[in-house]
């Protein structure tokens, strides 16, 4: 098991709320665990938490690293996965998602950074992940913390169907490559 991360707080945000700006937040980064669970909902239906499921089988075998990113009150506000059986050899960032509560407060720029440590101290040299073209959030959050983008690729996937069976979901993502720092 590797140690908890701490992560400095993140500056002030200045997203209007009705309260005002947001606080800065003190993260936590830690390995997801099936405890995790019950308090998952935010992360989408059925589906997504058997892809939950199958990540922490991954995680367990060894191929892959899947990590929480928590708040003050220690459940996660965001997960995040880096695998490492890419045909490739080059390390997928995966599943990365933050909490509606959580967002814009620092909570994926401390997740992304702990899943790129995780893959640096297995010896990678980079990492790549992909992002929707219309996720132009996530895109430039991406690029600011130094992905580039080096192709596009099909993908598919799974998701729940209005008010019925499983859909597949075939997109167009940017694929976007980060020289890890030695």
């Amino acid at each position: 098991m590797h140690p908890v991360i701490l992560v400095p707080a993140a500056r002030m945000d200045s997203s209007p709320t009705p309260a005002g700006p947001r606080p800065a937040t003190r993260w936590r980064v830690r390995d997801v665990t099936t405890g995790d669970l019950p308090g998952l909902g935010w992360t989408g239906g059925h589906l997504h938490r058997d892809y939950i499921i199958g990540m922490l089988t991954l995680a367990g075998n060894g191929e892959a690293d899947y990590l929480a990113v928590c708040g003050p009150d220690g459940g996660p506000d965001g997960l995040g996965a880096v695998e490492y059986t890419a045909s490739s050899g080059v390390p997928w960032m995966c599943m990365v998602q933050v909490s509606p509560q959580a967002q814009g407060r620092g909570a994926a720029t401390a997740l992304i950074t702990a899943l790129e440590h995780r893959a640096r101290a297995r010896g990678y040299l980079q990492v790549e992940l992909g992002v929707e073209p219309d996720n132009v959030r996530a895109d430039r959050l991406y690029r600011h913390l130094g992905y580039e983008q080096v192709r596009t690729e099909r993908r598919s996937w799974q998701e729940a169907g209005p008010g019925g069976p499983p859909v597949t979901r075939n997109v167009t993502v940017l694929v976007l490559r980060k020289l890890l720092a030695r």
